[in-house]
């Protein structure tokens, strides 16, 4: 099996093989009509469109960097991407959807595929690779349409059996593996088929961006996240949204009298506070130091007020051992979600006139 650097890229092509169940497609994918190649074991239809494929994305490929604009195209027929389920069912996924380029997948490829027995190594010049990949994939396609396809698990040669239909990857999860014809590849040393790795990668891109957007101490949204939040808001028009400004009461006296340690404490018992007392569906965000910021849609002034109290009552007059009582203010605002920039800054005067006032209250403006 091979596999790139990163461990989760696209390496590209691969050969289905029939009679295993059928397995669930991914959403939208489209099935070739199985031609067993007889005894073989290959859908030899799927394998040939497969490679079809390959033979237009390399030759597109080439063209591009002829043209010296190579990398520079995402559309047309090297947008699709040769998959397999675990059943080994053919299918194409847009690698639009997948967020990468296709002459970036096949220039990846290419480079880290050696070319044993025809002098060409993944170091030659691109073009040499490309020829040669063409060369190959035009000679197994004829070689599999005659029938010249040695059997899956086969002896022939040695070691050409069938891939594993998935292996394990390096944070333990499961990748979404092809089932490949080893022998094939061994045979022709062809630039086919092997394996794609995209769920680990698809997990890990959105646990990073998860990661991205919340605070390290608090676990709740970060300023990005809420910034994020504000740009999307305008889009509800007149719908109603209230915004509730908290500030820690005399967060600084913690830091001095007790150290940081125990500051940090302290904001993680607010934040979780916070979030024990808002809705399902409403998001908590660390504005800045000791202030937090909520965000609540589809709720009346009245509501908003009753969960500003909420919030007031339980994230605040928490006794931290060896720090004393926590308190909190709450400024509040309400308006339209087209106005929610204008309706933040009214609950953050608000949240000042709470503070002027003796703290540990709410204040609606």
């Amino acid at each position: 099996m091979l596999r790139s650097a990163t461990a989760a890229t696209v390496l590209f092509f691969v050969a289905p093989v029939t009679g295993a169940h059928a397995g669930a497609a991914p959403a939208g994918a489209h099935h070739h009509a199985a031609a067993e190649s007889a005894g073989s074991g290959l859908d030899v239809q799927a394998a040939v469109a497969v490679i079809d494929q390959a033979i237009t994305a390399l030759t597109e490929e080439q063209r591009l960097i002829a043209d010296g604009a190579a990398g520079a195209g995402d559309t047309g027929p090297n947008s699709a991407l040769a998959t397999a389920d675990r059943a080994g069912a053919a299918a194409f996924v847009s690698l639009r959807d997948l967020g990468i380029t296709p002459t970036a997948a096949m220039r990846e490829t290419l480079q880290l595929l050696p070319r044993p027995g025809s002098g060409t190594t993944a170091t030659a010049p691109a073009p040499a690779r490309y020829t040669q990949a063409l060369i190959d994939l035009r000679t197994l396609r004829q070689e599999l349409l005659a029938g010249k396809v040695p059997a899956a698990g086969s002896d022939e040669p040695p070691d050409a059996t069938q891939g594993p239909a998935a292996t394990t990857d390096d944070d333990g999860s499961t990748p979404q593996v092809a089932i490949t014809i080893g022998a094939v590849a061994l045979a022709l040393a062809a630039v086919v088929l092997v394996v794609v790795v995209l769920l680990p990668r698809r997990r890990g891109d959105r646990r990073l961006a998860e990661l991205a957007l919340r605070d390290d101490l608090t676990g709740v949204g970060n300023r990005r996240h809420l910034n994020q939040a504000l740009t999307a808001e305008p889009a509800r028009g007149d719908r109603p949204t209230s915004v509730l400004m908290v500030d820690i009461d005399h967060f600084k006296q913690f830091n001095d009298d007790h150290g940081h340690h125990v500051g940090d404490e302290v904001l993680k018992a607010v934040a979780s506070a916070l979030c024990a007392s808002v809705r399902a569906g409403d998001v908590v965000y660390r504005y800045g130091g000791e202030e937090f910021c909520v965000l609540l849609d589809d709720v009346s002034p009245g509501e908003a007020a009753t969960i500003a109290e909420r919030i007031r009552t339980t994230a605040g007059h928490q006794q931290l051992s060896g720090a004393g009582q926590i308190t909190v203010s709450v400024g509040v605002a309400h308006g339209p979600a087209a106005e929610v920039s204008t309706t933040l800054r009214r609950a953050d005067t608000a949240l000042m006139g709470a503070k002027r006032d003796g703290r540990d209250r709410v204040n609606v403006a």
